[in-house]
């Protein structure tokens, strides 16, 4: 059975003891109450944490205007966009071998060449951005089990504040997520590779220009 914000707002009603909703239009409290707040609260959850499965990755082309000063192009942000995971000027992994001052043979993680997101824009040096981030999710059913815990307990913390004010059930409620959070980090860090990777501005820095 598919996975609804609605089902995520009933695990929230649930665990702090309200009735559940069968739709956000239900007219009763708590359905306006989850109408009002799923959204943003959606949105502060999936921008706490580089969620595997709100991640998304595409190409970005700068725009005619370019910032007044200190960067040389502007980059719109995608509509769905919540948080950076990467941003790159080359799409490629590129092999370093560095000897011991480097750790021995492997990869060189290179940090990534300066950038500032302003006014929904990315302002960077390069004329094409690599990037990944985390995107805005319509559908629940695209995230994983842990991502809809740790969302239902964060909206069941806010829905505490709002409708019961139990400061005791909010404080409880809040250890919760944050327990749902570490646990989230743990599963989503083992689905990640290990190995390290080196952009365009690093492979020009130890190579030269190719």
């Amino acid at each position: 059975m598919a996975v609804t914000y609605v089902d995520i707002c009933n695990a929230a009603l649930t665990r702090i003891g309200l009735p559940i909703i069968s739709s956000f239009s239900d007219g009763t409290s708590q359905a306006n109450a989850c109408s009002n707040r799923y959204q943003s609260d959606r949105d502060i959850v999936l921008r706490m944490h580089p969620w595997t499965c709100a991640t998304v990755r595409t190409m970005l082309a700068p725009s005619a205007t370019t910032p007044a000063y200190g960067y040389t192009y502007q980059f719109p942000l995608p509509s769905d966009f919540l948080r950076v995971v990467e941003i790159r000027s080359d799409p490629g992994n590129y092999p370093f071998y560095g000897g011991d001052s480097f750790g021995g043979e492997g990869f060189l993680s290179g940090a990534d060449p300066d950038y500032e997101i302003e006014s929904g824009n990315i302002l960077y040096d390069w004329p094409t951005i690599f990037f990944r981030y985390v995107q805005r999710v319509e559908n629940a059913e695209q995230l994983d089990p842990e991502c809809q815990m740790a969302m239902s307990l964060y909206i069941a913390y806010d829905l505490a504040q709002l409708l019961l004010q139990n400061e005791n059930l909010v404080k409880q409620v809040n250890q919760e997520f944050e327990a749902a959070m570490a646990t989230a980090r743990n599963v989503n860090a083992q689905e990640q590779k290990s190995c390290m990777i080196i952009d365009h501005f690093e492979k020009v820095r130890w190579w030269g220009p190719s």
